[in-house]
């Protein structure tokens, strides 16, 4: 065939990349690596990789909490802090921060308003362990018999992400069974005895209780699950009895 004519490269179908997707292509290999580095670097940082939370009611007022913790790497020339939250008519005594051989550790205590810091100095790991491992005691006096909110330290650590690192236990008074909903939801094995693992660690737990005797059918269906279903289930029914309200005017 004569005359003119322009040739055209398809690259594609050629298999060869044009010059805006080499580029794209080279821009993502940088942010891969950069994102790779980022990872290492956060590797590397202080993170909280084990919480384990006893709670135990020694009576119907009175609460014992045993915190273990573990950070690896523990920060090197600093100060690990915690926050512990009092809530109104509640006293919180007896703290104390030790090893896990039990040997105390000196602490920094100070008050602000509700809130209590405790902080310590992180040069405190056993002698050839590269991880730091200490524990927190302490007592909750409440006020009230049946609902319990008790507060817990909180770390200033991340937890690292994706990990269930935080574990908590709670054993309720004897004679008591837990009723309505807990906060966090735990997982109960008995009427005294619930566990639960979160991925960071709550300022505090809530537990309502009561003398197995003196609980009735409304404390198992007045709770605060079934009444947001409860409220769901009327609305979908408000709903739909409107919109079938309304299909028979327009068909009128």
């Amino acid at each position: 065939m004569s005359g003119p004519f322009t040739l055209v490269r398809d690259d594609a179908r050629c298999g060869i990349p044009s010059a805006s997707t080499a580029r794209a292509g080279v821009l993502g290999i940088v942010l891969v690596l950069v994102s790779a580095s980022f990872v290492r670097a956060a590797d590397g940082m202080p993170a909280l990789t084990a919480y384990e939370a006893r709670l135990a009611f020694v009576d119907r007022r009175q609460i014992t909490a045993t915190i273990t913790v573990t950070t690896a790497p523990p920060p090197s020339g600093e100060k690990l802090t915690h926050t512990l939250i009092r809530f109104d008519h509640q006293h919180i005594g007896d703290l104390e921060v030790l090893t896990t051989a039990g040997q105390p550790i000196e602490y920094e205590y100070r008050t602000t308003g509700r809130t209590h810091h405790i902080a310590f100095a992180a040069a405190v790991r056993e002698p050839g362990k590269t991880s730091l491992r200490y524990v927190i005691r302490y007592r909750v006096e409440a006020t009230s018999d049946e609902s319990a909110r008790i507060p817990l330290p909180v770390p200033a650590l991340p937890t690292r992400p994706g990990e269930r690192s935080v574990h908590l236990s709670v054993i309720l008074p004897e004679g008591d069974v837990h009723v309505g909903n807990s906060f966090p939801p735990f997982l109960w094995s008995d009427a005294r005895h619930g566990s639960l693992r979160l991925t960071s660690v709550p300022s505090f737990i809530r537990i309502t209780h009561k003398p197995a005797e003196a609980v009735s059918w409304s404390d198992h269906i007045l709770t605060a699950t079934t009444l947001n279903d409860g409220l769901i289930l009327a609305l979908f029914g408000l709903g739909t009895g409107f919109w079938k309200l309304r299909s028979s005017w327009r068909r009128e």
